[in-house]
């Protein structure tokens, strides 16, 4: 069972993709920007810029599909509209989440994926997980914060002390709710934090009050994407720590150990 991961940005280096690509499980690389560089677009940015960071040795023989110079011009217009930060989230997550489905729709080779593993960072998963559920993929939502529970703790502080809000705002609600389907699609959530791990169990949300009574058995170590030891405790947990230095939890899942049927 391969892996079909989906990330905007170069979020920790490309360590989940490139975890599988170790082990021969990373059928392809979904990202918004593939900057190698022997590309055009590398030498007329130049190595000092950030979209030479939108590549990794690593994952120079690896399959990869990128919008590089959609991005190019989508981050032009952004600018030049002059969007508000969060206005211009929205509208990169959705114009990301866009490119992904129509590359996934698009390619004959998605097409006969014999049931892949689709990964996909959490707030840009919604519309790509659409999709993967349609084929009959399973799907896993990388959480990179602990979610809601986070903004209400960090609101809570600007109200103690306004001074040091500086430009922070809270999301709008779209955000939260585009992101809570997100995690009704997921077979699986991994978490990159016990930190992150705790925002979700406390948040308001039928999804993660039946994890609260396993949470002593899903605190493995966060060393590993996923353990055996885990898998024999909690096979039946939605939520499964991961980081970015073990590629053993790749073997774990695609072996069948991860139970996706739960």
């Amino acid at each position: 069972m391969k892996w079909i991961c989906c990330q905007l940005g170069a979020r920790e280096s490309y360590a989940i993709p490139r975890a599988l690509f170790r082990v021969a499980l990373l059928e392809c690389l979904l990202t918004d920007a593939w900057f190698p560089p022997y590309s055009l677009l590398a030498r007329i940015f130049g190595q000092k810029s950030k979209l030479a960071e939108r590549f990794h040795d690593e994952l120079s023989d690896a399959r990869v599909k990128a919008f590089s110079s959609s991005l190019v011009l989508f981050e032009t217009l952004t600018r030049a509209r002059g969007l508000a930060m969060w206005p211009s989230i929205l509208a990169r997550n959705q114009w990301f989440q866009r490119k992904v489905a129509n590359a996934l729709t698009s390619d004959f080779r998605f097409q006969i994926s014999d049931c892949p593993v689709f990964l996909s960072y959490s707030y840009t998963a919604l519309e790509p997980f659409r999709y993967a559920k349609s084929r009959g993929w399973k799907t896993v939502l990388a959480q990179i914060d602990p979610g809601p529970e986070e903004e209400t703790i960090v609101a809570a502080e600007a109200a103690r002390i306004p001074e040091l809000v500086g430009d922070w705002q809270p999301a709008p609600p779209q955000y939260w709710e585009y992101w809570r389907k997100e995690c009704d699609l997921a077979d699986r959530i991994f978490v990159n934090s016990e930190w992150s791990l705790d925002g979700l169990i406390i948040s308001d949300s039928a999804r993660v009050r039946s994890v609260r009574r396993r949470k002593s058995d899903i605190r493995c170590q966060i060393d590993q994407i996923v353990s055996r030891a885990f898998y024999a405790r909690a096979a039946s947990a939605r939520f499964v720590p991961w980081s970015n230095q073990s590629t053993q939890g790749c073997r774990e899942i695609a072996g069948g150990r991860a139970n996706f049927a739960q």
